[in-house]
């Protein structure tokens, strides 16, 4: 737990997190707090531990991401704040219907992300909104600030302050080039995806690598792996690709599908709807969403948390999947081969077997929860 001192509050990481990796805010968060207006209704993306949520009176919070908003119900509560003082919102005609009096974005990773927020700025918000982007400097490209400074009829950048940069736009112009939906095909599957949403242009090389591996009877009868039966969860599925992959091949199967963030579960939606196929598809942290025993997971878990590099997610994942498998249930993971894994799985599963590999990608079969 870390207290943070510009504010009196004490914050906490969720996932957990290191305290000498991460802190629930930043230099970003403090610059932020300089110069807004703490008591009027505030419109937040990605405010990644609530941090922010905590701080202002009024936040009115744009819900995409799971863990973000157990991080801000964790941390109000932690503070003995009032939940009710938080609103969460995720669609358009919420946006619409609110009071809402300035924007903060902290700056994601995916440019396109940004640009969708900034879309449903200029079509749900009064042109003269003040929006604050902010985020740490080493982290925000000039090709971003040039893009801003041409698309915003008002722009104005700040100096930077430990380390943390700060912009403030005004009606954002239209953005005709932004694509609500981007496809691309596999095999017989059109994928398609949202802004932000992993692997949202093209097939990850890792799920790649997983489905070729899946396709090779060479490779399936040298493992000795079982046929894929009875009830399937994809975690972490982004655009649904590996559990709809699957479902094509097993039609039987059950598949499950879910992913802590909310445009990912209506991608993944939208390929079973396309595929028409009968899959579940939830939002939630981890297995969070998820009930039912089940007989398979796989997952290609991410290794990044916003910018930093880290196991938080995954360990969660594979904690939750040798909780939620059946006694002889199976685990299916896509890694980098630079990721330490297999201690974490081997206290986790009674067998762990590397199935396949090649110079960037390695496949561990998990049996047996312990």
């Amino acid at each position: 737990m870390s207290w943070w001192p510009a504010t009196s509050l004490e914050l906490e990481c969720f996932p957990a997190v290191p305290e000498q990796i991460a802190r629930p805010w930043d230099s970003a968060d403090e610059y932020l707090m300089d110069h807004l207006d703490c008591d009027t209704p505030t419109l937040l993306f990605n405010d990644r531990y609530g941090a922010l949520a905590c701080a202002l009176q009024q936040p009115v919070c744009w819900l995409d991401s799971a863990c973000a908003h157990q991080s801000s119900i964790n941390n109000r509560q932690r503070n003995g704040l009032d939940q009710t003082d938080a609103r969460w919102i995720n669609t358009p005609q919420q946006l619409q219907d609110s009071d809402i009096s300035q924007v903060i974005i902290r700056l994601p990773k995916n440019f396109e992300q940004l640009r969708y927020w900034l879309q449903l700025c200029r079509e749900h918000l009064d042109s003269q909104t003040t929006i604050y982007l902010a985020g740490m400097a080493k982290h925000i490209p000039v090709r971003w600030l040039n893009w801003l400074e041409q698309h915003c009829a008002h722009y104005q950048q700040l100096p930077i302050k430990r380390k943390a940069r700060l912009v403030q736009v005004r009606h954002p112009a239209n953005d005709p080039g932004l694509r609500l939906w981007q496809e691309y095909q596999v095999g017989p599957l059109n994928i398609q995806s949202l802004p932000g949403v992993f692997s949202r242009a093209s097939l990850d090389p890792g799920a790649e690598f997983l489905l070729h591996t899946l396709s090779s009877p060479d490779t399936i009868t040298q493992a000795q792996l079982p046929d894929v039966t009875g009830r399937l969860c994809d975690l972490g599925c982004g655009n649904g690709i590996l559990g709809l992959w699957l479902k094509q091949r097993h039609p039987e199967l059950q598949v499950i599908q879910t992913d802590d963030y909310l445009p990912a579960v209506e991608s993944a939606q939208q390929n079973a709807l396309n595929a028409n196929v009968d899959i579940a598809c939830r939002h939630g942290h981890s297995l969070s969403a998820v009930s039912e025993p089940l007989d398979w997971v796989v997952c290609n878990p991410p290794f990044h948390d916003g910018h930093k590099q880290l196991n938080n997610i995954a360990s969660d994942m594979f904690n939750d999947s040798a909780r939620q498998l059946k006694p002889h249930g199976n685990l299916l993971v896509v890694a980098n081969r630079h990721l330490h894994y297999p201690p974490l799985l081997k206290r986790l599963f009674a067998r762990v077997q590397r199935i396949n590999s090649d110079q960037r990608f390695v496949i561990f079969w998990c049996q047996s929860p312990r």
